[in-house]
């Protein structure tokens, strides 16, 4: 219970800010590889923070995370006789929200000829919608939610001084250990690879 307490409090500072302060937007998309179910999935993101000083900013970070997987049941022939197999989807839709402070090495951006290297480390929440068929081939949803926890370290890289647009490449580690009603727990949790676009405003 502490840990989602802490997290709320860190959102509450960040809505707190001054409106004075700059703020940008982070447009992202990439892919994870979750644990449980030993897939890679497609990954969007879009962040908002508020720049309090070159070095550092705070914001809020939800994304969307999707991994769908397949299982072959039988096989079967049809009636043109070619073998085939029945198959079964199961999906995965995670809404990670997070409260996320990101540490920014500004001094280097010059050195490094505008490419400027961060980190970012973010807690909040994550529910999922887990939908599939069951034994009966009945189309089934569950719900699971955890505490989720991100850690990232990333660059970004300006094409010209004069362009407001700046380019993100980011890898890093998301730990989510969700559980339904009935306390079953899917272990999420997996190295992230995002790239995206960032625009002040």
């Amino acid at each position: 219970m502490k840990k989602y307490i802490l997290a709320f409090i860190m959102l509450g500072m960040m809505l707190n800010l001054s409106a004075e302060d700059k703020s940008v937007v982070d447009g992202k998309i990439g892919t994870s590889h979750a644990k449980d179910p030993g897939r890679f999935g497609l990954q969007l993101n879009f962040s908002y923070y508020l720049e309090l000083d070159p070095f550092f900013a705070l914001g809020i970070d939800p994304s969307f995370y999707w991994i769908r997987w397949r299982q072959r049941l039988d096989g079967i022939t049809t009636e043109s006789g070619i073998d085939g197999s029945k198959v079964k989807d199961t999906d995965a839709y995670m809404f990670p929200i997070l409260g996320s402070a990101q540490i920014r090495l500004f001094n280097l951006k010059e050195k490094l000829h505008g490419v400027m290297p961060y980190f970012n480390i973010g807690l909040g929440y994550s529910p999922m919608l887990l939908t599939y068929e069951n034994s009966s081939g009945k189309s089934k949803a569950d719900f699971f939610g955890g505490f989720t926890w991100q850690l990232a370290i990333g660059a970004s890289f300006s094409p010209a001084k004069e362009s407001k647009i700046q380019f993100l490449a980011e890898t890093g580690y998301r730990s989510a250990k969700l559980k339904n009603s009935d306390d079953i727990e899917i272990d999420m949790s997996g190295f992230i690879f995002n790239a995206g676009i960032r625009y002040p405003f």
